[in-house]
């Protein structure tokens, strides 16, 4: 299993300072999100279900054709959304991986607007890997998992989550 950039980045900082990276690694922290906030993300994305991820889990999926339709339906694309909350300022790393697409991956805010989205900056061996690396202000999210324009839209995915705190 690979390790996070932001596990390597801390074990990396502890080293300078002297620690142990040996024993030192990353706890996620619990995030979760309750049924109400969900369905608030499903609304502001015109979209159900929206289904929960919570740190340190990973997702495997699947794009299909009865999943929603993207938001600028000349796309013709599909996707997956999750929902995940956060309770004080803290570091993220989402990353979507496949074999089989070309993954675009979306963080959207607590109303549906695109906060970050990202296209091949993930770490997997076809170059077509996405990852969202920010540090978000306390509230709820939702992760869009898409394909790339033009690439084929339906297949198998993983999705990890990782918070962090400050």
């Amino acid at each position: 299993m690979r390790t996070s950039i932001l596990a390597s980045t801390l074990m990396f900082a502890f080293a300078i300072a002297g620690c142990d990276s040996t024993t030192t690694s990353i706890t996620p922290i619990p995030v979760g999100i309750n049924q109400a906030e969900l369905d608030s993300l499903a609304s502001a994305l015109d979209c159900s279900p929206v289904a929960s991820i919570a740190s340190g889990e990973s997702k495997d999926g699947s794009l299909a054709d009865d999943d929603c339709v993207h938001f600028d339906e000349s796309n013709g694309s599909r996707l997956d959304y999750f929902g995940f909350k956060i309770d004080e300022l803290m570091d993220v790393q989402i990353d979507l991986m496949s074999s089989e697409l070309d993954m675009y991956l979306y963080l959207f805010d607590s109303v549906g607007n695109i906060m970050l989205e990202d296209d091949d900056s993930g770490v997997g061996e076809l170059g077509t890997d996405s990852q969202i690396l920010d540090m978000l202000e306390p509230g709820v999210y939702a992760i869009g998992v898409n394909t790339y324009i033009g690439e084929p839209t339906i297949g198998e995915y993983s999705l990890e989550l990782l918070v962090g705190g400050q």
